[in-house]
């Protein structure tokens, strides 16, 4: 007995360890713009205090609930490596891992609940987010807690599903306003499996409001920030307006989904029963019109993904991202479905198993291939739910930390970088102690006159390609040949000389 337990906490742990080895190589590398931006206007700079995450909005990057924990994270470790500070994002995901593979047996089953958490754990979608100090993994917690939550509700405990659904609800849109979308999913599931049992409508009312009201008190917190609320939804709509609209959005989500379902759809497929109907009782088959917890999250959840982007048809588009959260759900959502048609059968465990980790690493390679011909040629930076262009990047870390060792004097040197490295490289610039002053980015160069201000000095600047590189030389003024410093892996760095 005491040996099946301790193998029984081994299961558990693996997909853990798993998750662990695909983002080791992303967790020490440096901060890319979100972070860099969250870590300096909320967290670390001028009047980052506790009070002022909750009352600061200009930018959308404050994932509200997030911020005020890693504030208080960095406060514990100072002068922590990134690796250090990003422990709280991937620790929230390692926790709805467990909670799939531990909790999750009740419904699943041990084997499908490995399963389920061993797909969470090497996703190409969520795993490529869970490292990020970003609120996203802290979302996609809420997002097991509350549909576990909703599962408690229906087996008749419905005390402690309250209680999740309703802690879930709150706390979803003081994440990110956008992930109060998921309790309206529930509460139009939880209506149509209620009904089904012959629940009365007010009595299905009553236990659908509680978490509804809890989402809009969450969400009409926002409302408190006023002029600022607009901005940031001004500016977030004009950098999404850049490359997506609601097609593209619809395109690509319905693309992350089956590349994050992966093995685990196709098992559903194979297993999937041969006939729809069941004996009567008089011993002919008869239509089995019953909708199944799994069917009816995905269903609603499917209606409010849609309705969204409807409504953005022509107006502001939401990143793909603001869907993220959806994505444990299905997961979850497809594991019951495959359990109950599955019912008392078995299945190939282990194929099963090396057939998530196959699927799971031949999506990642193709997607890592993707990116790194857009980054090459692209005009934009590729950034989308499969794949973006900051993971594991540490170019601009190198590029600083070299100029601070090679003895950089802001009276002989100036730097300049592009809009999108702006944040990251201030971040490093900072650290390692060199002047703010010295180092500029395009727009800042371009509105403040400084190719006259600087004529006379070497200028630094680096670069993702020729095009970028040339765009950046045009704006001091200055005239090719442009001489290459040092190759980074996705950088070169130029200097400029005087004339």
């Amino acid at each position: 007995m005491r040996r099946r337990c301790w193998w029984t906490t081994l299961l558990v742990f693996i997909p853990g360890l798993f998750l662990l080895l695909r983002v080791s190589s992303w967790l020490t590398a440096e901060f890319w713009l979100d972070e860099a931006a969250c870590l300096h206007y909320f967290c670390l700079g001028e009047g980052a205090t506790f009070g002022n995450i909750f009352r600061n909005y200009e930018y959308a990057n404050n994932h509200i609930l997030f911020t005020a924990i890693t504030w208080l994270w960095v406060r514990l470790f100072p002068s922590g490596a990134e690796w250090l500070w990003r422990l709280p994002a991937l620790f929230c995901y390692w926790l709805a891992i467990i909670l799939t593979g531990t909790v999750w047996r009740r419904w699943l089953g041990k084997r499908l609940a490995f399963l389920a958490a061993l797909s969470l754990a090497v996703s190409p979608v969520c795993s490529a987010f869970a490292w990020q100090l970003r609120g996203y993994s802290l979302s996609m917690l809420l997002a097991v807690l509350a549909f576990t939550g909703l599962q408690f509700f229906l087996q008749g405990q419905t005390r402690r599903g309250q209680i999740l659904l309703c802690l879930a609800a709150l706390a979803q849109p003081l994440t990110m306003p956008s992930a109060g979308l998921l309790t309206f999913a529930f509460a139009g599931s939880m209506a149509i499996l209620l009904r089904q049992r012959g629940w009365p409508g007010k009595k299905i009312f009553l236990a659908c409001i509680p978490m509804l009201l809890l989402t809009l008190l969450g969400t009409g917190y926002y409302l408190t920030f006023g002029e600022q609320l607009a901005r940031a939804a001004s500016n977030a709509a004009n950098i999404a307006a850049l490359r997506w609209n609601a097609w593209l959005v619809a395109r690509h989500l319905c693309l992350a989904m089956l590349v994050h379902l992966g093995f685990l759809l196709f098992l559903f497929i194979r297993h999937r029963p041969d006939r729809a109907w069941s004996p009567g009782g008089n011993g002919e088959k008869t239509c089995r019109w019953r909708v199944s917890p799994g069917l009816a999250v995905i269903g609603s959840s499917s209606v409010c993904i849609l309705a969204v982007l409807l409504l953005s048809l022509g107006r502001q588009v939401p990143f793909p991202r603001n869907f993220l959260l959806f994505f444990p759900v299905f997961t979850l959502a497809t594991a019951l479905l495959l359990r109950e048609h599955l019912g008392a059968r078995r299945f190939p465990f282990w194929k099963a198993m090396l057939g998530i980790l196959g699927f799971a690493w031949l999506s990642e390679y193709c997607c890592q291939q993707l990116m790194l011909r857009e980054l090459r040629t692209a005009a934009v930076r590729p950034h989308n739910l499969l794949y973006q262009y900051y993971r594991g990047m540490s170019d601009n870390r190198t590029i600083v930390t070299g100029l601070a060792k090679g003895h950089f004097s802001p009276a002989r040197h100036v730097a300049l970088v592009s809009n999108n490295d702006v944040h990251t490289a201030f971040w490093y610039w900072r650290r390692c102690g060199l002047p703010e002053e010295s180092l500029y980015s395009l727009n800042e160069w371009r509105s403040s006159g400084a190719a006259r201000q600087q004529q006379q000095k070497i200028i630094f600047f680096w670069a993702r390609h020729d095009e970028e590189a040339q765009e950046l030389l045009t704006a001091t003024g200055r005239q090719a040949p442009l001489p290459a410093v040092q190759e980074f892996p996705r950088r070169t760095l130029y200097a400029s000389m005087p004339p």
